[in-house]
């Protein structure tokens, strides 16, 4: 393992959440937010390739749509890394060359089952041709709910696209900011002291276009997957657990995300045909979530 770039990846990871809330702050209104609070995943790749060239090493980006990782060639050997998927080490591709169905490593977030014992995510990594320059990423978590692994996000790549670093043009650029994929605004954190995983979620789906935006909307999902309302005593623990973690208070953190919200509605569009949210519904609050989840 390449020790530079396991530092440096390992350091994102944990100490940089991510959320989808801070790239509004800075399209839509030019506010630079308190970096504790995160970037998305474009941003968390691009500083990630900044930090590691300011190494003298080489990196550079690759795409899936509205997603982007990093490439990494050190010491005769090419890295893949990905903060968004929290993958726990680089992984070394020259590793899943001659696999069949590609390898498997160890990701967030770590959960326990019934039994208590721990069970880490998994990120299976592989090519899908033979020229070596197709890449198929597929992130897993455990589901008490399921007793097995559920797929949570999966990416394919192109290894030989370049990717254009430079900001798209704003039209272009709020378009993929209010994509209907994006159908909810939160912040994901992982804790550094015992590396357990909380989100905070506004499920923008459910109230887009209503003016009511207050933090008894907001719900929490812990470690292990359950998703937590205003109402539940769990879901205060669990945020101010969240808030600690990136020493910030509840009040200041909640805040983030509402205001966030609130730019978002004030530059939507009236109506966006958002994909399901499986995570969580109003009416079905204090519970696991479905298989498929997207955007938290």
């Amino acid at each position: 393992m390449d020790i530079v770039l396991e530092s440096i990846f390992r350091e994102t990871v944990l100490l940089t959440p991510y959320t989808s809330v801070t790239a509004f702050y800075q399209f839509c209104e030019n506010i630079e937010p308190d970096p504790s609070f995160g970037e998305n995943c474009v941003w968390q790749a691009l500083n990630l390739k900044k930090k590691i060239e300011s190494q003298g090493i080489h990196a550079r980006l690759i795409q899936n749509n509205r997603h982007l990782a990093v490439l990494s060639e050190h010491e005769g050997a090419v890295y893949y890394m990905d903060p968004y998927l929290m993958h726990f080490t680089p992984i070394q591709l020259g590793e899943i060359k001659n696999t069949s169905n590609g390898k498997v490593y160890s990701a967030f977030p770590v959960r326990t089952d019934m039994q208590d014992k721990i069970i880490t995510s998994r990120l299976r990594v592989g090519y899908t041709n033979k020229n070596f320059n197709k890449l198929l990423v597929r992130h897993s978590k455990y589901s008490n709910e399921k007793n097995d692994y559920v797929c949570s996000r999966a990416f394919d790549f192109d290894l030989t696209k370049e990717v254009d670093e430079s900001i798209p043009p704003r039209d272009n650029l709020l378009k993929q900011l209010f994509h209907p994929e994006q159908n909810n605004l939160s912040i994901r954190i992982i804790d550094p002291r015992d590396f357990g995983m909380t989100e905070v979620i506004y499920p923008i789906c459910y109230y887009h276009g209503d003016s009511l935006i207050t933090k008894e909307r907001l719900v929490v999902r812990n470690n292990n997957g359950k998703v937590f309302d205003y109402k539940h005593s769990h879901f205060h623990s669990y945020l101010e657990k969240a808030a600690k973690a990136i020493n910030k208070t509840t009040i200041e953190l909640t805040d983030f995300i509402l205001k966030g919200v609130r730019i978002y509605e004030k530059h939507a569009p009236k109506t966006i045909d958002y994909s399901p949210y499986g995570a969580y519904s109003p009416s079905q609050a204090n519970r696991e979530p479905l298989p498929m989840m997207a955007n938290t």
